[in-house]
């Protein structure tokens, strides 16, 4: 029943969409662009263990983002003002995942001009 979950969630995603690998707890960051390079694909990147994150006591290596935003968006994606991000995550779980409370899920928000 899993697989057929899967396959309606693989199948609602907009053209250029991926489904991005995730386990329960984890955090993922995407980016879309609403306009020139690179505006009919998404890019996800799971960070890791929401748990992880919160513990850490130097900096996290995520890897080389830069070189994915930039296959993707081009090399001025730093500065478009039409690349968006955004990041999300939940434990997925009635019951506490490390330090993470049952039932939580992160988001980001917007920012607005002032």
């Amino acid at each position: 029943m899993a697989w057929l979950l899967a396959l309606g969630v693989a199948a609602a995603l907009p053209d250029g969409a991926e489904a991005a690998s995730a386990v329960n707890g984890d955090i993922l960051l995407g980016f879309r662009a609403t306009g020139g390079t690179g505006s009919t694909k998404n890019l996800v990147v799971n960070l890791g263990a929401a748990a992880a994150l919160e513990s850490a006591t130097s900096a996290v290596d995520l890897g080389n983002i830069n070189a994915d935003l930039t296959a993707t968006y081009g090399s001025d994606w730093a500065t478009r003002d039409n690349l968006f991000w955004g990041a999300v995550g939940t434990t997925g779980s009635f019951d506490a995942i490390d330090t993470n409370p049952a039932k939580i899920v992160y988001g980001s928000r917007g920012t607005k001009d002032a």
